[in-house]
């Protein structure tokens, strides 16, 4: 057996094989050769929006809930086995991008297994406030183990993050945690991917005056922020941070007293471009259109109970959904509509046409029933994932999930090019019989060489084959990376000296 290797871009030979054949007169049949060639990996990356929010945790003090919306229908689940706290107002949750299953939910205060229902390991007293408009947020930890995740709590004045390994013990187990980020931050917690698609930023306020962007990379969470200034002043208590479907327009929230949008540079963290938008008792919570052209609030005790509105992002114009009143929260589900809550509410009111301007969106008031369970103030946060974790699910390909209103760029693939392999040798006349091609010993023309790709001592139809030049020799090319035997027929009247048979 012989191994033969040729090189790549990594540094293998890139010199072809050369494999000999003799002859003598008399007949036999052809010897095995072996060639192991090069393997080559070639990846590409993606950003696009995922399916990380197919089923909602939310729900009043020990009346929560899940939503699942992977099915046609919003499906409600009330109660236990649903993981309860002491929490009415943010949440938490994170939905596997490729299974559906939902991996973690929290109310900020306890971390709950989506798959058990059970808490984590150390997984109470996480640091977040059952007050707190946007309590948490679930975020995979940057790399390629899919158990790993970093868990975000706010309690009104301080954010702080805890990481949880859901390999570690029968429920997972939160191995860091209340790890303090920032201060000054009020209940404001937001997220978006950067750019390279492997990182990604955590979004906070620091007084009304900054918003600080914390860049969470393979290193693990920055401790210095970047800063970007807001144009406002004064401190921030209530307040929101929510992206727009393609990551790049955050709607920012001061309750009570504005809502503002403002661009933002994922590549840097930097924000840009910040318009005040509506003013009032308002900025508890806002949801975006599919499209970004929209922006829904209420109006009304600093934005978490009062009436629904929609703001058309491009001539500002407003409308009154309904004169319903008590509704808190809104959020964009992964069926391209709109749910609003509202504290101790038995139902979820839906806007069912969100891109459509005015009474075209069709608001339905309590469209949604919780089977028994109450509303909390606000819905739960939204979440985003590095490429790196979303990536594991389709090997070599991307998974992009497409929403109603999305424009998905940026799908793209690389390669790095490597040269396939080659074998190729001579087929000779071995005049004295000896197995060695000696000086004055020519080589024989016309001599089919084949790749016996079943391995069963025969050419079959189909297999490679290449007939022998003037000179005996001959090549295969263009060979993918593999094992190949490689067999000659034996010219009548010959047979094989070399390889030998034995």
């Amino acid at each position: 057996m012989v191994q033969i290797f040729s090189k790549n871009a990594e540094g293998v030979s890139k010199v072809p094989t050369k494999v000999f054949f003799s002859s003598a007169w008399r007949g036999s049949r052809a010897a095995l050769l072996t060639s192991i060639l090069p393997i080559a990996l070639v990846t590409g990356v993606a950003q696009a929006d995922t399916p990380l929010e197919q089923i909602w945790y939310s729900g009043t003090n020990n009346s929560k809930f899940l939503i699942d919306f992977s099915g046609d229908s919003p499906k409600v689940t009330c109660g236990k086995p649903v993981g309860q706290s002491g929490g009415n107002e943010g949440s938490a949750n994170f939905t596997d991008p490729d299974s559906g299953k939902l991996r973690l939910y929290t109310d900020g205060m306890t971390v709950f297994n989506g798959q058990t229902n059970q808490a984590l390991e150390n997984g109470t007293a996480l640091g977040g406030n059952s007050t707190a408009g946007e309590a948490a947020m679930i975020v995979p930890v940057v790399g390629t183990n899919p158990d790993l995740f970093y868990i975000f709590t706010n309690n009104a004045s301080s954010v702080h993050f805890s990481t949880a390994d859901l390999s570690k013990g029968p429920n997972g187990t939160v191995t860091h945690k209340k790890v303090l980020l920032g201060t000054k931050t009020g209940e404001a917690l937001g997220v978006v991917p950067h750019t390279n698609g492997s990182d990604f930023w955590v979004l906070v306020f620091n007084t009304a005056a900054k918003l600080d962007a914390y860049k969470v990379d393979s290193s693990g969470v920055a401790r210095l922020p970047v800063t970007s200034n807001t144009g406002f002043t004064g401190n921030i208590a209530r307040g929101s941070i929510i992206h727009s479907p393609d990551y790049n327009t955050l709607s920012l929230g001061w309750a009570p007293g504005r809502i503002a949008t403002a661009k933002i540079d994922r590549a840097t963290g930097k924000i840009s471009d910040i318009k005040e938008r509506v003013t009032g008792q308002v900025g508890y919570a806002t949801a975006f259109s599919p499209d970004g052209t929209k922006l829904y609030y209420t109006n009304g005790v600093q934005g978490y109970s009062g009436t629904p509105w929609q703001i058309d992002l491009k001539d500002g114009s407003k409308a009154q959904l309904s004169l319903t009143g008590a509704f808190g929260g809104p959020k964009l589900a992964d069926n391209g509509k709109i749910y609003w809550t509202g504290i101790n509410k038995s139902a979820l009111s839906v806007v069912n046409n969100p891109n459509a301007a005015g009474t075209g969106a069709n608001f339905s008031v309590d469209a949604l029933p919780l089977n028994g369970c109450k509303g909390a103030y606000n819905q739960p946060n939204q979440t985003a994932s590095s490429i790196s974790f979303i990536g594991q699910s389709v090997a070599g390909a991307h998974k992009v999930v497409v929403k109603l209103g999305d424009s998905i760029g940026n799908i793209n693939f690389g390669n790095t090019f490597i040269k396939l392999g080659e074998i190729g040798g001579i087929k000779w006349n071995d005049l004295n019989g000896n197995g060695v091609l000696d000086k004055d010993e020519p080589g024989m023309a016309g001599v089919t060489i084949y790749l016996d790709l079943n391995e069963n001592g025969a050419l079959d139809e189909g297999e490679p084959r290449q007939v022998t030049d003037k000179d005996g020799r001959y090549k295969f090319s263009e060979l993918e990376p593999g094992t190949y035997v490689v067999r000659e027929v034996v010219p009548k009247g010959y047979r094989q000296t070399f390889p030998g048979t034995k």
